[in-house]
């Protein structure tokens, strides 16, 4: 479920599990919905035809068990016996019927859809995070240059001079201003990285620095 209810009880069925559940439907004349008002209802009808009808008593009581436990008129007393012993020192009411009732052990089937349903909750919530939170990822760019290539690609007197610094910007990142070119070393250092680095004995990284860095 979508507000978490089926972690917090993974040994519960739930109404609606009940209400839909094949053998519920087998029960002729009645009409439910899914809430606690008719379990209380059921299970109310359930204490009086253990007196009067116990064919149509147990056939009530069957549809809140999953696997078929011999539950027949025959049996009844039995079961609603064993009830008693393992909510006791409770006494056998419908409100407390109905607590055993909807915290049995579940059966492997539905402690799959558990499963399966919590994993998708968590996988939706996952996907969420990804495109809302981390929308922008971190990207490794590689790519090299090629000096001579780059100088014959300049504009007309317009020249590469040693020992000066040129900033790359690159294309539909945040900042723009990433990398500085050092021509003479054919080198690239991060704007990130101006802070931490020795810059005392260049020139250029302290003009950088000074631009770039609040201190």
């Amino acid at each position: 479920m979508a507000d978490g209810s089926m972690i917090g009880t993974i040994y519960s069925q739930s109404f609606e599990d009940w209400r839909n559940s094949k053998k519920w439907k087998k029960i002729e004349n009645v009409s439910i919905e899914a809430n606690k008002d008719s379990v209380y209802k059921i299970i109310d009808e359930i204490l009086k035809l253990n007196v009067t009808d116990k064919e149509r008593a147990a056939k009530l009581l069957d549809t809140f068990f999953e696997e078929n436990i011999g539950l027949n008129s025959g049996s009844l007393d039995k079961h609603i016996s064993n009830i008693e012993e393992k909510i006791a020192p409770r006494k056998l009411t419908k409100e407390n019927l109905a607590w055993h009732l909807f915290t049995q052990n579940p059966s492997p089937a539905r402690l799959y859809r558990i499963w399966k349903e919590t994993k998708e909750f968590f996988d939706l919530v996952t996907q969420n995070i990804k495109s809302n939170i981390y929308r922008n990822k971190w990207k490794r760019i590689n790519f090299s240059v090629d000096y001579n290539e780059l100088k014959s690609k300049l504009k007309q007197n317009a020249t590469i001079e040693d020992n000066t610094p040129y900033i790359i910007k690159i294309k539909d990142l945040t900042p723009e201003n990433v990398l500085y070119f050092i021509p003479q070393m054919v080198n690239f250092i991060p704007l990130n990285l101006l802070k931490s680095i020795d810059v005392e004995k260049n020139q250029a990284l302290k003009q950088l620095r000074r631009l770039f860095v609040k201190e």
